[in-house]
């Protein structure tokens, strides 16, 4: 039997994907999907990720520290990451400096 949440996100998931991909565009980022699969949180959950959350990248010595993805994608000129799927890593330390890093990409400052 489905949850609660499981149902929630299985009606809010696709109009959230859809309101995404309009708001990149509107920011001049064009997304061709030719394939999708929609993961949201309650997938998550059923996998038995803690509190219903992927990891991110893995801890192997190549997704470590300067190794991660960049806070700047090469692609986009207008897009800055922050989190700890991006340099300068995982735990809160990382993520908030992540956080200040594209505050200041952003701002210039």
């Amino acid at each position: 039997m489905e949850s609660k949440e499981t149902k929630t996100w299985a009606r809010i998931g696709p109009a959230y994907l859809e309101e995404l991909l309009g708001v990149l565009s509107a920011r001049g980022i064009d997304v061709d999907v030719e394939a999708s699969t929609l993961v949201t949180p309650a997938d998550w959950a059923a996998r038995g990720l803690a509190a219903g959350t992927p990891f991110s990248a893995a801890h192997t010595f190549a997704q470590t520290g300067p190794f991660r993805p960049r806070n700047l994608p090469r692609r986009h000129g207008n897009v800055v990451l922050a989190g700890c799927g991006t340099t300068p890593g995982v735990g809160i330390p990382p993520v908030v400096l992540s956080g200040k890093l594209a505050a200041q990409r952003v701002t210039g400052r």
